[in-house]
Order: structure tokens, then C-alpha cells, then sequence
């Protein structure tokens, strides 16, 4: 069945053969560059009806291209580059980032990450931080993390302040509670860099 819209179109041709083209618009109630568009379409096509929009020309890769990509590769397990390369000895362009897509990845399993053995007993390397601020209220407290590379033992304090002689009697409470570690571990900050600390 054809449908309504071809019709119309239809009829619209054949009163332009007798009728002038201003009073044919007017009373399809359409332009005049409309008008024109559908009678070029009639006269190039022989239909009104409305054609296809999917694309003629694609970009995609041809199956046979891929079969020989994945031949390649499987033969020699070569990279995108080589495969490429060998494909314009074959006069084939194909850029490396299409070879690429079609070249099966290699999931390389991460090991897991391996921390040392808890050790129980003596502590062996102290590790102390300044993990930022909180804020309880309008006071501003900051806590001072400390804990053992061996035994997994941890402790933190709320301080108003960073200042060495904070961070020395933390470290004094949790020594005299657990023992004195072999070495203490901190980063470049300035509290930790300070001679009172240090001594």
C-alpha cells in the first residue's frame, strides 16, 4: 500500500504541469524550496518515497582484514606496529591504532601485595604521622598516628596542636606501654624535623 505522504506528493507533480507553482504551494501549503527539492527527487529517483539515511560508505574494517590481523598475530605475536607494517608489504593501509582494536589483550594479573609477617614481641620500627585536622565543635584537634612495622600495634592522639613536645609525649605514653622499637620512621614534615624531637 502506498502510503499517504506519496500520494500527496504524487498529485503535487502532476498539478505543477498545469497549474502555476505559487498557487500549487499555497494550496499544499508548503514552500516553494520544498516544492523544488521534491520534484528533483522525483525526476532523479522516479519515487517521493523516503530513502534510507544509513550511511553508504562506512569506515569500518572489512572481516577478512581482521582474519588476517588475528593471523599474524597469532603466528609471530606481534605488536600492532609489526602487524601494521607487514599489512603495507601486502599494500593494505591500516593505521596501528586500528590493528590495535583487533589484537586480543593480555590481562597481566597484578601479584597481590605482600606485607611483611606480624611479628610479636619487641617493636621494631615506629611510624608516626600527622593525618591532617578534625574539628569537634569549633576546636581544632589533629591526630598524630603512630604505629609498629612489626607487631601492628597503633595508636592515635587527638592534640590541639602538631607541635614537637605533643608529638614526644605520644610517643613516650605508647613506648612505656608496648617498649622502645629499634628505630623510629617519619616523613619530611617540619614537627619532625624540629632539634627537640630529634634529641
Amino acid at each position: 500500500m502506498i502510503p499517504n505522504n506519496e500520494i500527496i506528493n504524487t498529485q503535487l507533480i502532476k498539478a505543477s504541469n498545469n497549474m502555476p507553482i505559487t498557487t500549487i504551494c499555497r494550496a499544499f501549503g508548503i514552500a516553494r524550496s520544498v516544492f523544488y527539492y521534491r520534484k528533483n527527487r522525483y525526476e532523479q529517483y522516479g519515487l517521493l518515497q523516503s530513502r534510507s539515511k544509513r550511511p553508504k560508505h562506512t569506515r569500518a574494517t572489512p572481516q577478512v582484514l581482521i582474519g588476517k590481523i588475528m593471523e599474524i598475530h597469532k603466528a609471530h605475536e606481534w605488536k600492532s606496529a609489526r602487524i601494521s607494517r607487514e599489512l603495507l608489504k601486502q599494500e593494505i593501509r591500516l593505521s596501528e591504532r586500528t590493528v590495535r582494536k583487533y589484537i586480543p589483550k593480555k590481562h597481566k594479573t597484578r601479584p597481590a601485595k605482600q606485607y611483611p609477617k606480624r611479628r610479636y614481641g619487641k617493636l621494631e620500627q615506629l611510624q608516626l604521622d600527622v593525618k591532617g585536622r578534625i574539628y569537634i565543635g569549633k576546636q581544632k584537634l589533629y591526630p598524630i598516628g603512630i604505629i609498629d612495622r612489626g607487631t601492628r600495634v597503633a595508636s592515635t592522639e587527638l592534640k590541639p596542636s602538631f607541635k614537637a613536645k605533643n608529638i614526644i609525649e605520644a610517643c613516650e605514653r605508647f613506648i612505656n606501654s608496648y617498649s622502645k622499637p629499634r628505630t623510629i620512621k617519619t616523613d619530611n614534615h617540619r614537627c619532625f624535623r624540629s632539634k627537640k624531637f630529634n634529641a
